[in-house]
């Protein structure tokens, strides 16, 4: 099979070969770093080749102060040939520098004629093909003679690689060459003027393709870049992490340590040459391993501290592990890996500490708090109150990795009930993150948590998110103390809870160890995900209802069918659990049970839509009534609100309001509601957090409203604010609301740039591209049948969605429903769905509503009603810049003209819808209107094949003689016929023409 990621290398090793056999010779370094790959090129190279004779050897460090030990070895298959080939001055000579005769060696000219002799003798028959691997540790003496016979070998040139090529042929008719490839990590003395391969770290697509090679479970995306990044696509160190790393560690579920893990063969090369130096020298060490920015001030301070002499680092540096600047930066980023986790727990924790003492909370209170807990050796509520407080740093600069990182940390550091609650904040962190998997076990510890039990159970026993690697080693340290110092902010989702308790909750009991655990299943029993079930004191409800609405974030990310519709089911028994207990938490998570309807395109039977709608109208802690709208002081859409910032318990309440009023009273009751919660999202004083956990309902709704300036500036903040964040998953949410958005106004270019972004995160995140279901499919496929003008099938398709509509989120389909039903004879369905049209255009009451309303009723009225209805839409349309629904005028428009025999007026309407959905790509409707437009053109006698010719021709720009001599025709008879045309086509001049 051929190596990952090493077509081009192994591209030129084949050349290498191919240039052997034509007579050419010479030698190819592969230089790369312990890892890279180079023992796997070199036995590619040695099996992909054919009709050669091969002679191997590797270097080998105990041997490398002997001279000619290597070149010995290497020569060793083929010494017995030797007497055949060689004068007996040259055997003398082999044999004093081997040892093997009692003659003293006679200095090195000898040597190289002798193995230049030998090397051309062995080459009479095939190529021959010396393969040298770990060349560092060669003797000079060999490493100077094998450099010496590559220059002198007769009918031997040196090989140039260029562009990743070796040449191809030697010379012809020529005697087989002869060829050595050597392998080491540096270029030796000696062998500067020889060609080099460098063999480099993979990239991030090939290292990940290596990492699934071998891990047998789940590997997630962001953790497979994140250990491609870390290990420089060492391929030794993938491999070796991919078994060594645990399932829970590859599918996402626990952090992975910082440093990031080297492998354990990499690691023990690099502790190797650290075993070596000073006892201080790898004291300085292990601290600039532990402090992530290389800080070199707090380095050499944390180094006093800990009495380590000064110029304690110049070993290191000599012996190339690391360069010394501004900062302190390992030459290998594996060595500052393999140094951390080679050190014992009790070395790490008293670096930590000294790095903490001098960085203090004034210095930079994040890393402060790292390093304290680096230094904890057992449950400490100051230091986790440190985390805590970086947390919230970390969220407030949008990084949810980050503050799940802190939360984690702190919560095995809390001695209290306050751990549940930590837990829950870093599990709701790590879903916001998109990461599930992590979620769902922070989830678990936090249940796990809440029992008398907790306080006495080891901090690092509760969830193991971050023991050092590699696994192979027991877990020796008391707590984890190699959690990263987060700095990356990768994906996130849309269902974190929109308020945490504040509070510490108390203690419960929990299901002795190994007994069967109760599962929580919805009402009614409907299936669904596992929670553990903790009861029977004040606080279980709002610790268990918490953790289901991680659950339900996690299922919604899951991919699976039906996975929105169980979220949401999941989101609702979260809010009774939690109740009135916590009354801003219960309704964020009806909020989150209408977001996962949303998401799953329809309210179908069996959803809850009229439960969650009468729990949003009596939203927890309301006292049983809701508010009316006008009674909101932040209830405006301009401006900022009264209390001088944007709640997301506001926008939250008034999302809920606005949703509860379109399912129980209908568009027109509800598109106020909706315009205020439109207002509160784009408010600029509303916090990042709340628009990026926050959005999907008053953003989904927003296309209710008919505004496309409203839509779309929804749409960017969303995108603005979660690229900012780092909020991966809402960035998708908004990527494809913009697309559509700018789709419906006929912004292609937009359309574009926003897919092609929203797929490539996806790829990062590892989540599918836009899932498939039911009502996106439909509408593709309604959009489909009108262009071709299968009626029929567009009013079925169009009839189905309409009717599952229940939310009134796929409005956009009446139109497409009344069209349809028109054109295929059934003018009742199209009556009730114009009707149901009208409340909501009119309601939205915007110049873009209306047009479409304008030209929706100009499909079902009289002759002479329906011709001003079209000039309005399409006066209307363009003003509001709604261009896909113009161009749809336009066409409709043209239609009902030619269908009057209103022909130059027809042409002019079906020219431009024509023209606006090819520049729009909708393929369908552009192929739509051009058949009307060739019914046009022809209204007035049908074109010959050779009018219809002559046409094109000229319409392009072709003259009469130019028409003529391709056409093998008279310049008078193409004259005849294009008078023909242009009586028929009503046009006086060529110029007139209509494009074909």
């Amino acid at each position: 099979m051929a190596l990952q990621g090493r077509a081009g290398e192994c591209g030129t090793l084949r050349e290498f070969v191919r240039a052997l056999h034509g007579g050419l010779g010479g030698a190819l370094m592969l230089v790369g770093d312990p890892g890279s790959g180079k023992t796997a090129l070199l036995e590619e190279a040695v099996t992909g080749a054919s009709g050669l004779r091969v002679i191997r050897v590797a270097g080998v460090e105990a041997e490398s102060g002997f001279p000619y030990a290597a070149l010995h070895r290497l020569l060793i298959p083929v010494l017995p040939l030797a007497s055949t080939i060689l004068p007996p001055d040259g055997l003398r000579a082999l044999h004093a520098a081997f040892g093997l005769a009692g003659d003293p060696p006679s200095g090195p000219e000898p040597v190289v004629r002798a193995v230049a002799a030998l090397l051309d003798g062995l080459a009479v028959e095939c190529p021959v093909l010396c393969c040298a691997d770990d060349a560092h540790w060669f003797d000079r003496e060999s490493l100077a003679v094998l450099a010496a016979v590559v220059r002198r070998l007769p009918g031997v040139a040196v090989a140039v690689v260029r562009g990743g090529r070796m040449p191809t042929r030697g010379a012809e008719g020529g005697r087989p060459g002869v060829g050595l490839i050597l392998a080491a990590r540096e270029v030796p003395a000696g062998w500067g003027r020889f060609p080099v391969l460098e063999v480099a770290g993979l990239g991030a697509a090939d290292g990940a393709a290596l990492l699934r090679s071998v891990v047998a479970g789940p590997l997630d995306a962001l953790v497979a870049a994140r250990l491609v990044a870390g290990t420089g696509g060492s391929p030794l160190a993938l491999i070796d992490l991919g078994r060594e790393l645990s399932a829970d560690q590859l599918a996402g579920a626990r952090s992975l340590p910082d440093p990031l893990p080297a492998g354990s063969r990499i690691e023990e090369f690099h502790l190797r040459r650290v075993r070596e130096l000073p006892e201080d020298t790898r004291t300085w060490l292990l601290i600039a391993a532990a402090e992530p920015g290389g800080d070199i001030a707090r380095i050499v301070a944390a180094a006093d501290r800990l009495g380590i002499v000064p110029g304690a680092a110049g070993s290191a540096v000599a012996a190339g592990i690391l360069t010394l600047g501004v900062t302190a930066v390992f030459r290998r980023p594996l060595a500052r890996s393999a140094i951390y986790s080679g050190a014992t727990g009790d070395r790490r924790r008293a670096v930590h500490a000294a790095l903490a003492a001098v960085t203090g909370p004034s210095g930079d209170a994040d890393r402060w708090a790292w390093h304290l807990a680096g230094a904890c050796a057992g449950l400490d509520e100051t230091v986790a109150r440190a985390l805590a407080g970086a947390a919230d740093r970390a969220c407030e600069r949008g990084g949810y990795a980050a503050r799940a990182a802190f939360l984690t940390r702190a919560a095995e550091l809390t001695p209290g009930a306050g751990r549940a609650e930590r837990f829950l904040d870093a599990a709701e962190a790590a879903l916001v993150a998109g990461a599930p998997l992590q979620a769902r076990r922070l989830a678990e510890a936090a249940l796990q948590a809440n029992t008398p039990f907790s306080v006495r159970r080891p901090a690092h026993t509760t969830v193991a998110t971050d023991t050092p690697l590699p696994v192979r080693r027991p877990a020796d340290t008391t707590v984890a103390t190699d959690t990263p110092l987060p700095v990356r902010r990768p994906a996130d989702t849309t269902v974190a809870t929109d308020t945490r308790p504040a509070a510490p909750r108390s203690a419960h009991t929990a299901p002795e160890e190994g007994s069967p655990q109760p599962v929580w299943r919805p009402e009614g029993g409907a299936g669904g995900p596992r929670a553990r079930q903790v009861a029977g004191e004040p606080g279980a409800g709002v610790v268990r209802g918490r953790a289901m609405l991680v659950e339900a974030g996690a299922v919604g990310l899951s991919g699976r069918a039906a996975a929105y519709t169980e979220g949401s089911l999941i989101c609702r028994e979260a809010a009774r659990a939690i109740g009135e207990r916590e009354p801003r938490l219960a309704r964020g998570a009806l909020l989150e049970a209408v977001e996962h309807l949303i998401r799953a395109g329809n309210a179908g039977p069996g959803t809850g839509l009229a439960e969650i709608a009468e729990a949003a109208a009596r939203p927890p802690g309301s006292g049983g009534t809701a508010r009316a709208s006008g009674d909101n002081p932040t209830a405006r859409v301009d401006g900022p609100f009264e209390d001088g910032a944007t709640s997301g318990t506001a926008v939250v309440e008034q999302q809920l309001r606005a949703f509860g009023t379109l399912v129980a009273e209908g568009w027109a009751a509800a598109v106020p509601e909706v315009r205020r919660a439109v207002g509160m999202l784009l408010a600029p004083d509303v916090p990042d957090d709340v628009v990026v956990r926050r959005h999907l309902t008053a953003a989904t709704l927003s296309a209710l409203l008919w505004d496309s300036g409203v839509e779309r500036a929804v749409w960017r903040r969303v995108v603005r604010t979660a690229r900012r964040s780092g909020a991966r998953f809402p960035l998708v949410t908004g990527l494809y609301g913009a697309a559509d958005a700018a789709a419906r106004v006929g912004d292609v270019a937009a359309v574009r740039e926003s897919l092609a972004e929203a797929e490539r995160v996806c790829a990062e995140i590892g989540v599918r591209p836009r899932p498939d279901g039911l009502t996106e499919s439909a509408e593709g496929a309604v959009a489909q049948a009108l262009g071709r003008g299968d009626y029929r099938r567009a009013r079925v398709l169009a009839g189905q969605v309409v009717a599952a509509d229940v939310l009134g989120t796929h409005a956009r389909m009446l139109p497409d429903l009344v069209e349809a039903a028109v054109r295929s004879g059934d003018p009742e369905t199209a009556g009730t769905a114009l009707a149901r049209f009208t409340g909501l255009a009119e309601a939205a009451g915007t110049g873009w509503a209306l047009g479409v309303l304008a030209w929706t009723r100009a499909l079902v009225a009289g002759a002479g009603e329906a011709e001003p209805l079209y000039r309005r839409a399409v006066a209307l349309l363009a003003e509001a810049g709604a261009r896909a629904d113009l161009a749809r005028a336009h066409l409709l428009y043209g239609e009902w003209l030619r269908r009057r025999r209103r022909r130059r007026d027809a042409r002019d309407e079906l020219r431009r819808a024509a023209s606006m959905f090819e520049a729009m790509g909708a393929r369908g409707y552009a192929e739509r209107a051009a058949r009307e437009l060739d019914a046009a053109e022809g209204a007035g006698g049908s074109l010959t094949p050779q009018e219809l010719t002559i046409a094109r021709l000229a319409a392009a720009g072709a003259t009469n003689g130019e028409i003529a001599a391709r056409l093998f025709l008279s310049a008078n008879t193409v004259d005849h016929h294009l008078r023909k045309v242009f009586r028929k086509l009503d046009v006086t001049s060529r110029r007139r023409l209509p494009p074909v």
